[in-house]
């Protein structure tokens, strides 16, 4: 939000949400501390939904034969 002026990030993003009006949400007063620990948030909720979206492939992924391996 600080490399780029209000109006053009606003309109960044009601264009990534699909039109959802996103100006009442948006604010540019943001502490360092609460841009650093979004920023760990979003790493560890992404960490974590790949690793159910692994384990469910794992879970539901059918098991190979013998014959189907090559031995």
């Amino acid at each position: 939000m600080m490399t780029v002026p209000q109006e053009t990030a606003i309109k960044f993003f009601n264009s990534l949400m699909h039109g959802v009006d996103v100006t009442t949400i948006m604010r540019s007063d943001m502490p360092i501390w609460e841009t650093i620990l979004g920023t760990i948030e979003t790493f560890v909720l992404g960490w974590l939904f790949g690793a159910f979206i692994a384990c469910c492939y794992n879970c539901c992924a059918k098991p190979l034969r013998s014959t189907e391996l090559g031995s």
